[in-house]
């Protein structure tokens, strides 16, 4: 009561009258929301000390936060007189309960923001943590860049359970910036991973769906340098990727001539191996592509080579190392040529 919140919507639905009394049992516990003190943290292990954890299970079932349990981080600002000046919800910032030890209880922090539990507030303040279900209200987003707040159109907004679930497609955002995750679609903590191009992560932030009503404004940087690398480097990976099935392709002919004694359509085959591009020419374009960013990213200042971009790239070198240069490719074939002694 003291922090005003009054939590997420729930909906529970009796088919049968006969029914009512377990529907209501299930939503008064669904709207229960335990209540603790957030104590010192170490790292991401925060302890709580939740009323009534210490309580038997009993009719409780699991008992209060169980293992599982999600709290939301709230501060609460005094005034001089220690009266209630203002309360916030700590953003993108939640607790996930790791363990129970009779009345202690261990969480770990699962965040989106730096360092959401600090204590460099001028004003005297306190941390406490309020329990959070999902409900049954969709969860709105619009997506904007941080420094024009122009709508970030055109991106795919992915979510997995927290910590580690796999994640599923939400939706792509809209000319606004726009995107919704629908009510039931998942029964506890996500996070949400905004995506630019095939694999660039913008923003990736914890959310409990139907938690607000209202619509999340959440800033994002767009990496418009990073991304241009990554289509380069999809295009160069494309290219290979190419070669090798046109490399098979022309095996598959030359075996099948092989075997037919047609000699001829061998020496054919190996004037088209002369044909294709050598390896060098794939190292060149990929050594080019990242000396570019390195040189953009000391001119602009701004991060280029991204994590998502690096990985790109240790993967199309790889590609490439597998990539068998010309001579091996002709010695292959030449040890296939006509084994008859000529005139």
């Amino acid at each position: 009561m003291a922090t005003g919140w009054l939590g997420t919507l729930q909906v529970r639905r009796a088919p049968f009258v006969r029914d009512v009394a377990r529907q209501l049992f299930g939503l008064s516990d669904a709207m229960f929301a335990p209540f603790g003190e957030i104590g010192e943290p170490a790292a991401d292990t925060v302890p709580l000390r939740v009323q009534g954890a210490a309580l038997p299970k009993g009719q409780l079932g699991a008992g209060i936060a169980p293992p599982g349990a999600i709290f939301r981080p709230i501060r609460v600002f005094y005034k001089d007189d220690d009266s209630i000046l203002n309360i916030q919800k700590v953003p993108y910032s939640y607790l996930r309960v790791a363990a129970r030890d009779g009345g202690a209880t261990q969480s770990l922090l699962i965040r989106g923001v730096a360092d959401p539990l600090s204590k460099r507030f001028p004003r005297k303040n306190k941390l406490i943590a309020l329990g959070v279900k999902p409900g049954a209200s969709p969860t709105r987003f619009r997506f904007v860049e941080a420094k024009d707040k122009a709508p970030a159109s055109g991106y795919v907004l992915t979510a997995r359970p927290a910590p580690d679930g796999p994640p599923r497609i939400v939706g792509t955002t809209d000319r606004e910036g726009r995107v919704e995750i629908p009510r039931g679609f998942a029964d506890g903590l996500l996070i949400v991973r905004l995506i630019a191009g095939r694999a660039e992560p913008l923003r990736e932030v914890p959310i409990m769906p139907g938690e607000a009503e209202e619509e999340l404004t959440v800033p994002v940087d767009p990496k418009p340098q990073a991304i241009t690398l990554e289509t380069q480097l999809d295009a160069l990976r494309d290219a290979i990727v190419d070669l090798v099935a046109v490399r098979g392709r022309l095996e598959r002919r030359m075996k099948a001539r092989e075997q037919g004694d047609d000699w001829a359509g061998v020496e054919e085959v190996l004037v088209e191996f002369r044909k294709l591009p050598p390896r060098d020419i794939f190292v060149k374009r990929l050594e080019r592509l990242v000396e570019d960013a390195e040189a953009q990213e000391q001119r602009t200042k701004a991060l280029v080579l991204t994590k998502a971009a690096r990985a790109q790239i240790a993967d199309t070198r790889s590609l490439i190392d597998r990539y068998p240069p010309r001579r091996r490719d002709l010695s292959r074939l030449r040890g296939r040529r006509d084994p008859r002694p000529r005139a």
